[in-house]
């Protein structure tokens, strides 16, 4: 069976997670065992084969699901083929991975069908943009320029930095829009008990309140309230599997159709 083949590059777990979530709404299947990746994303089995190890003497291997014994996760349908991998870093990482990438695969990135490079925007989405774009250069792909985010040809490439539309953030951004669409009680609850702490209080260090001053801080606690109230003591990003923040009411928030749109279009879905 001949299938289209994407790769997408993420930050972190949870950009995985949440990506996984919309492509399973969008029909395709999981892939639960690492034995039962497509042969086209073998390279990623065989880099896992220490990691595996180490899972099977520590745990036992069938208690694992592939995200923690694979450096990608994959989800397949009748004609597509997606694997997510995560860069963990910022980024130069992409950069970086891009290059190794397209040494590793058989035929380079060019054998995919299509690639999409999916960072948090932060504070200066251009930059973010312009990094991946280089990438590309780098190694003679077709890219986006100007105002757009995806370039049709072989392969399909494409760069959407989080939240969309040329806006400052991350995935926190979606993560809100989707509570408010899902959980709004919730997420209302939890923006004011976030803004209503005094970040002046003397019981609070510099290190203690650090975070939250940076510009991602507040909405991060705000996802992170929520998170513990759908399932205490776990992390954000168990919640997003295992939630509602993607759900048929949440896609059809204007953001996330938006990113829904860059991916059918970007995997030909």
């Amino acid at each position: 069976m001949n299938l289209h083949h994407s790769l997408l590059l993420v930050e972190g777990q949870q950009d995985v997670f949440f990506l996984g979530r919309i492509l399973k709404e969008l029909g395709l299947t999981a892939i639960r065992n690492i034995d039962e990746l497509p042969e086209f994303w073998s390279v990623f089995r065989h880099e896992s084969k220490l990691r595996l190890h180490r899972a099977e003497v520590a745990r036992g291997r069938n208690g694992l699901p592939i995200h923690e014994l694979s450096s990608v996760v994959c989800f397949t349908g009748t004609n597509h083929s997606i694997a997510i991998r995560k860069v963990n870093g910022n980024l130069k990482k992409f950069r970086r991975l891009i290059l190794d990438v397209d040494l590793m695969l058989d035929g380079g990135l060019r054998s995919c069908q299509s690639i999409g490079v999916l960072p948090d925007a932060d504070q200066k989405p251009s930059a973010a943009t312009q990094s991946a774009i280089a990438a590309f250069n780098e190694i003679d792909l077709p890219a986006p320029h100007g105002d757009e985010t995806l370039v049709r040809g072989n392969p399909n490439v494409g760069v959407f930095p989080f939240p969309g539309n040329n806006q400052t953030g991350g995935l926190e951004e979606l993560l809100l829009d989707c509570a408010q669409a899902v959980y709004p009680t919730l997420y209302s609850n939890a923006n004011s008990y976030i803004s209503s702490i005094n970040l002046s209080d003397d019981a609070l260090t510099a290190n203690d309140i650090r975070e939250m001053k940076t510009p991602q801080g507040p909405k991060k606690a705000v996802v992170g309230s929520i998170a513990s109230v759908l399932k205490p003591g776990a992390t954000v990003q168990v919640s997003v599997l295992r939630d509602r923040w993607v759900s048929e009411e949440s896609l059809k928030v204007p953001s996330v159709k938006l990113l829904v749109s860059f991916l059918k279009n970007l995997c030909e879905l």
